[in-house]
């Protein structure tokens, strides 16, 4: 438990008490019910409904569903930024009436929280996610203006934080190489991030199986994320056509929406045409978004988890997997080997390489006794390594870290 409570505020554009979120949105969430398990006094101030509410001991603040303001220009041009803006202002109206606070904690992505930031006079905890100029790159998209505003937003939130949290080693060298001048070594901190054991944990999956339409003995694959090129989408359903070659009734299960607007086309519509071709389509099963309540069942229903992101700067949807009991396969890229231990719990495979993924694929599923076995392993790294316990005792660290900084910088410049 902490030596001091500590009145926090967590700043995030997406939240799943306001409808489906990504990775930012659910890291917030679990983070909030973590950190007020310690002791500590959380707001979230959020995309949502105005109004405030007390869930799971945190202050969750709607600061407005619509963005109300529209750019004179065509949003094509600067959709992301003219999105952001609204948001940003509204949260930095919402700061000022819910705080003061010892700490506020915002993302960089999008320069989310930049006005909150700027209005703080306490320490500001920079969090990186991964940021514009990283996800278009990844995507195959072009780094437009709207996309180098966004950048510079960016940057500036950087400038302003006095502690920059990264959750991979992989992520925190991208944010030095994008951000040189704005984010010096010394003020970054690697915070790995977490997720709830209690929720994520192996469970029954026959009822789901049933209703996916699979047989006991047929082997089910399952991908959890995004529908983005960035994600390894197209490469999983290369690599799946072949797995069908040897398991006639195998099925893949995609569980993720299409991008937020202005991040590139969706690409559901594309893989079905491509399953359709391969012949394979009868095997394939696109759920949508899941709510992350019914996520540990999904994880349970499914015999491997597969997931080849070319790059994740994390990988939440890893852990969620491996706390339910499930052996992972990812990708030699980005923030993944930092996670996942290949040959103890889970593959890691060369990213972008169709045929090197079904053949782990298919020795994995070859070896049910092992796959169980690696399951279980997976399940105890979990508990060990990324609890939320743990990411909030490493993220109470960096807050007090952050506190003695700003002490200790304000004092020094005023006048003996």
């Amino acid at each position: 438990m902490p030596d001091a409570a500590l009145r926090v505020c967590l700043i995030t554009r997406e939240h799943p008490a306001f409808g489906p979120t990504g990775g930012i949105g659910a890291h917030t969430h679990h983070l909030a019910r973590a950190l007020a398990a310690r002791g500590h006094a959380v707001t979230v101030l959020a995309h949502g409904p105005e109004g405030a509410r007390e869930a799971g001991g945190v202050r969750l603040v709607g600061v407005g569903a619509r963005d109300t303001w529209r750019a004179p220009w065509p949003s094509r041009w600067l959709g992301m930024a003219a999105r952001t803006a609204p948001f940003a202002l509204r949260a930095a109206r919402a700061l000022r009436r819910e705080g003061p606070f010892d700490v506020v904690e915002v993302p960089e992505y999008q320069g989310w929280g930049l006005a909150a930031a700027a209005l703080t006079r306490g320490p500001v905890v920079a969090r990186l996610h991964g940021h514009t100029a990283l996800v278009r790159r990844l995507n195959g998209q072009p780094l437009d203006a709207d996309a180098r505003l966004c950048g510079q937003l960016e940057a500036a939130t950087l400038r302003r934080a006095t502690r920059v949290m990264a959750s991979s080693g992989c992520l925190a060298e991208e944010a030095r190489r994008e951000f040189a001048a704005s984010l010096p070594p010394d003020r970054v901190t690697l915070v790995p991030l977490g997720i709830d054991c209690h929720h994520f944990q192996p469970g029954a999956g026959a009822p789901l199986r049933a209703r996916l339409g699979a047989s006991p003995q047929a082997p089910v694959l399952l991908y959890v994320g995004r529908l983005e090129a960035r994600k390894g989408v197209w490469t999983l359903l290369q690599a799946f056509t072949e797995v069908v070659r040897h398991h006639r009734e195998a099925l893949l299960v995609l569980a993720g929406g299409d991008p937020p607007a202005g991040k590139g086309l969706p690409l559901r519509e594309a893989l079905v045409a491509e399953a359709h071709q391969a012949g394979v389509a009868a095997h394939l099963r696109l759920l949508g978004h899941v709510p992350p309540a019914e996520l540990p069942a999904l994880y349970a229903a499914a015999d491997l988890f597969v997931a080849p992101s070319t790059a994740e700067p994390f990988g939440l949807v890893y852990l969620e997997a491996m706390a339910c009991g499930r052996a992972v396969i990812g990708c030699l890229a980005g923030g993944v080997p930092e996670i996942v231990v290949d040959g103890a719990t889970g593959w890691l495979v060369p990213p972008q390489n169709a045929p090197a993924l079904a053949a782990c694929i298919h020795a994995a599923l070859a070896d049910p006794d092992g796959l169980c076995a690696m399951g279980q392993g997976a399940r105890r790294a979990v508990e060990a390594r990324f609890s939320l316990e743990a990411l909030a005792a490493r993220t109470e660290a960096c807050y007090h870290a952050a506190l003695a900084h700003h002490a200790a910088t304000t004092n020094a410049g005023r006048p003996s």
